[in-house]
């Protein structure tokens, strides 16, 4: 079967008191059909951007990301086979 588009990836972030300025923000980014690695290379991705950000606020800029370029940074870049049974509880937290 065919789809057109996919349920959203959810990022759930806990901004710390000192956010943005000298702490970055915790987050969760969870996706039913993504397995592990691809959401610990998108987790890492994520890193980077704050790294990059420099003390600005970064949460858009995740957003932009993850919604431009997300499945293609977790390595699928034309197709995505679902396996019959999916667990939608996989999640990757840093």
């Amino acid at each position: 079967q065919e789809f057109r588009t996919l349920p959203p990836m959810v990022l759930s972030v806990k901004l710390p008191r000192d956010y943005p300025a000298a702490a970055a923000p915790s987050f969760t980014l969870s996706c039913f059909y993504l397995d592990g690695s691809a959401l610990d290379k998108l987790c890492a991705r994520l890193d980077e951007l704050w790294v990059a950000s420099e003390g600005m606020p970064v949460l858009y800029t995740w957003h932009d990301f993850l919604r431009a370029e997300g499945l293609a940074a977790a390595g699928i870049d034309t197709e995505l086979l679902l396996p019959a049974a999916i667990d939608p509880s996989t999640t990757s937290t840093l």
